[in-house]
């Protein structure tokens, strides 16, 4: 197993652990894959076969040529024809979409070096979902310097952070952003508070990986797709002991997000309409109480109909949808951050009945919130 043990490259190895424990026949060795590792002068002749966790910018030869069955895991410099397992980048993109959408944006922007394909896919599906939608989309493409390099005032970091804060500072405000990965969206609020641009306000930010490190020493607590990196780590072993073992197994392996996790970074509302904005401010203060739109009729002051017609305009949906994708989003988090009780969370999203939580929740998510928890929490 080459992996870093670090971020994305710990949680992987988490989960070929796991399988690895469920059976003895296979011993695994963990190999540390960073950019300082020499894999010339290593003897790797005595491996049975090798999953390869994929982070470098270069795969080194001595592992691009190893020539013992291999399963990789990431597309980075995937090489056609070797068995990989990977997570849905498609799916990961149209969800980062999807969310900013839905709070209104009009500008959006991606931050994330598209030469590489899990970037780039990413990108192209946020793209895909905004195509034909009357809104406008940014780019910064630009490979980050490795984080290990420390302040941003190191000089090899200080061009690039300049640049990124040039961009960030022309761009139309409020704006939704999409990094490609957690630490690219803590860069990019970096940026913000350096320039004293307001987050979520005039810039929201989303990343990928639910790295919990980079999600909560943001300033602001970043909003994030959860991936199955340990379910990732478990098909990768699964995988390899199939074709040591001369066992059909696909080649292939692509596995859908567990789902957002929503946070402070996106907590925000990008309408011009200040009717509607004044309504969905009310409906996010009593998120925890069981309101009907006849509350936010009264605290707006306008007809049920007028209301329906300007939400439909602002953001494409009727207030009732609202509250109850607001209410359901707001569960989403207590159910993935917390080890509350399932009635407790539908209390506390203003749900009357657990039934009616249960059944709300279904209908936008497609699993209960009991499954949806199993999988935010499950390895395997």
């Amino acid at each position: 197993m080459i992996a870093p043990f670090h971020g994305v490259g710990e949680k992987v190895l988490v989960g070929v652990a796991d399988y690895f424990q469920k059976q003895t026949r296979l011993k695994m060795r963990p190999i540390h894959l960073d950019a300082n590792v020499s894999f010339e002068n290593m003897d790797l002749s005595r491996m049975g076969g090798a999953i390869i966790v994929d982070m470098l910018e270069e795969m080194p030869p001595a592992l691009r040529d190893l020539n013992i069955p291999k399963v990789e895991v990431f597309e980075r410099n995937h090489k056609e024809g070797v068995p990989l397992v990977s997570v849905d980048n498609d799916q990961i993109g149209a969800l980062a979409a999807q969310h900013l959408y839905g709070r209104g944006f009009k500008h959006f922007a991606f931050v994330g070096g598209i030469d590489h394909p899990f970037s780039k896919n990413r990108y192209m599906a946020f793209k895909k979902f905004l195509d034909g939608k009357n809104v406008n989309l940014h780019l910064f493409s630009e490979t980050f310097p490795p984080r290990s390099l420390g302040s941003t005032q190191d000089p090899r970091w200080k061009g690039f952070f300049d640049r990124l804060m040039t961009w960030l500072d022309a761009l139309p405000k409020p704006v939704g952003v999409f990094a490609s990965d957690d630490w690219k969206a803590f860069d990019t609020q970096l940026a913000c508070r350096t320039l004293g641009i307001e987050i979520p306000g005039q810039v929201a930010v989303i990343g990928v990986n639910d790295d919990n490190l980079a999600c909560q020493i943001a300033e602001t607590p970043q909003s994030s797709i959860r991936l199955p990196y340990e379910r990732v780590g478990f098909e990768a072993a699964a995988m390899l002991d199939a074709i040591l073992s001369d066992k059909p197994t696909d080649k292939r392996r692509i596995l859908k997000p567990i789902g957002l996790v929503t946070r402070e970074s996106t907590n925000t509302f990008a309408v011009t309409d200040e009717i509607v904005e004044k309504a969905l401010r009310f409906m996010q203060k009593e998120s925890n109480k069981p309101i009907r739109v006849e509350e936010v009729l009264k605290h707006v002051g306008v007809s049920r109909s007028l209301l329906e017609r300007r939400f439909r305009g602002a953001i494409g949906r009727t207030p009732l949808v609202e509250m109850r994708r607001q209410r359901v989003e707001r569960a989403r988090a207590l159910l993935a951050d917390t080890d509350l009780a399932i009635n407790q969370i539908a209390s506390m999203c203003g749900f009357a009945s657990n039934i009616r939580f249960t059944t709300v929740f279904r209908e936008q998510v497609g699993v209960t919130p009991t499954d949806f928890r199993a999988q935010m929490h499950s390895m395997s």
